[in-house]
C-alpha cells in the first residue's frame, strides 16, 4: 500500500473567529470526536466570551489535544460551527482523492498513535504537543478512493459495536448510581462520625520509586488504580514479597474501601476485591468499615455529590489537592440496619457483576478493533 506525506493531503485552513455571531458550539472528546455541548454536558463548559473561538466549516478537519488520545475529527454537522481557539483546523486537498472518514480512521490508528508518542514536545503529559511540520510528515497509507471506503465501512461497523458497549457501561452506572441515591432517601437510625463506624482509617505510604517494581509479585495499588466505584486494573504494579512484609501499614482487606488521596475533578473511592487481598498502597486512604457498616453503603454514600462536595471544599495542598483525612474521618455517615444494607450490598453486587461482564466484552471488542486498524492500514484487511 503506497504511503504518502499528511501534507499532502491535508493543509492549513484560513480560519475565521466568532466574533459577535452566534454559532453551534462544539466540544471534542476521545471516544465521540466533535459534539455539540448542549447535547452532552448539563452545563456550558466554555469560556463565556466566545467571540475568540474558531469557525469551523463542515467537512473541515479538527485537531485537538492531547493528540495521542486522538482527540480530533471531522466537523459534519452544522455549515458552520465553533471551537476553541486551542485546536488546530484543516482543509483536505483533493477530496476526489481522500475519504474524510477513512483518514480519520488513519489518524486514529495505533501506527499514528505510536508516530505522535515518540515525537511528542514538553513537559506536562496533557499538555505535550506535535510540531506542525512532524504532524504533516506522519506517512499515511492511502490506497484508491473505493478501497478506503471500504475500509472506512469496516472499520465503522466495528467502532458502532464498540459505542453500543460503551453506552451499555454508561447506563449500568446510571443505574447503579440510581440505587444508591433511592437507598439514601430512607432515614437512617441515627448519624455517626466515620471513624465511629471504621475498624480504621489509615494512609497508605508514600509510592516506592519505580526500581522497587516488578513485572510479577504482590500487586500494588497508586491513586490511578482506583475508580468511581472500580478499581482500574490498568497500570497496577507489583513488589517483592520482601519489600512488602516491610509495609505493613499500606497493606490492605478483601472489603476495604480504598479512597484516592488526590481529588481531580472528585473523590474517587472503591472496594478492595478478594484477589486483592493482602495488596499494598500508596497515598491512598484505607478505610476498614466495622460490622455496622458495611463496604457497599459506604462506597455508595462517599460517592453522592452532596458527600463529594464536602470532601472536596475541604481538600488541602495546592493544585488539585488531596483528601483531608481528619475531614474524613469526621464525615458525618448515616447508621442503617445491617440487614437492609444487606439487601443493597446484593443488588449492587449483581449491577457489579453485570458491569464487570460488559467491561470484558469491551475490551475484548478493543482489542479486535486494533487488530483490524493494523490489518486495514497495511493492506491486509
Amino acid at each position: 500500500m503506497r504511503l504518502v506525506a499528511l501534507g499532502e493531503v491535508i493543509r492549513p485552513a484560513k480560519v475565521d473567529r466568532a466574533g459577535e455571531t452566534n454559532y453551534p458550539l462544539l466540544s471534542m472528546t476521545m471516544h465521540d470526536g466533535l459534539i455539540d455541548q448542549t447535547t452532552r454536558f448539563k452545563k456550558r463548559i466554555a469560556s463565556s466570551n466566545l467571540s475568540n473561538y474558531k469557525v469551523v466549516k463542515r467537512g473541515q478537519l479538527v485537531v485537538g489535544f492531547p493528540i495521542d488520545e486522538g482527540v480530533l475529527d471531522f466537523q459534519e454537522s452544522y455549515p458552520a460551527a465553533i471551537v476553541s481557539p486551542a485546536y488546530g483546523v484543516w482543509n483536505l486537498v483533493d477530496e476526489e482523492r481522500v475519504d474524510r472518514r477513512y483518514l480519520k480512521l488513519a489518524l486514529r490508528s495505533p501506527g499514528a498513535f505510536a508516530y505522535y508518542r515518540t515525537k511528542l514536545r514538553g513537559s506536562t503529559a496533557r499538555r505535550r504537543s506535535l510540531p506542525t511540520d512532524v504532524f504533516l510528515a506522519l506517512p499515511i497509507p492511502l490506497p484508491t478512493l473505493p478501497e478506503q471506503r471500504r475500509i472506512a465501512a469496516v472499520l465503522d461497523h466495528a467502532e458502532a459495536l464498540r459505542a453500543k458497549r460503551r453506552h451499555v457501561l454508561a447506563h449500568i452506572d446510571a443505574l447503579t448510581e440510581s440505587i444508591f441515591e433511592d437507598f439514601f432517601r430512607q432515614q437512617p437510625d441515627r448519624w455517626a462520625q466515620l471513624s465511629e463506624l471504621a475498624e480504621k482509617v489509615v494512609v497508605g505510604h508514600v509510592g516506592p520509586t519505580s526500581e522497587f517494581f516488578r513485572s510479577e509479585g504482590v500487586p500494588f495499588l497508586r491513586t490511578g488504580n482506583v475508580g468511581r466505584g472500580e478499581i482500574v486494573r490498568e497500570g497496577l504494579a507489583y513488589i517483592t514479597t520482601d519489600f512488602h512484609s516491610r509495609l505493613r501499614k499500606s497493606q490492605i482487606r478483601s472489603g476495604d474501601v480504598l479512597i484516592s488521596r488526590v481529588i481531580t475533578d472528585e473523590v474517587r473511592a472503591s472496594a478492595a476485591p478478594e484477589d486483592l487481598d493482602g495488596a499494598n498502597c500508596a497515598n491512598i486512604i484505607v478505610v476498614r468499615p466495622s460490622d455496622r457498616l458495611l463496604t457497599s453503603t459506604l462506597v455508595g454514600y462517599l460517592g453522592r455529590a452532596e458527600t463529594q462536595r464536602q470532601l472536596i471544599a475541604r481538600r488541602v495542598g495546592s493544585a488539585q489537592g488531596v483528601v483531608n483525612t481528619g475531614v474524613l474521618k469526621h464525615l458525618s455517615t448515616p447508621v442503617y440496619p445491617v440487614e437492609r444494607q444487606r439487601v443493597l450490598s446484593t443488588i449492587v453486587e449483581a449491577v457489579s457483576a453485570r458491569r464487570a461482564a460488559e467491561r470484558r466484552a469491551m475490551n475484548v471488542g478493543d482489542e479486535l478493533f486494533a487488530s483490524l486498524q493494523v490489518r486495514a492500514f497495511d493492506g491486509r484487511l
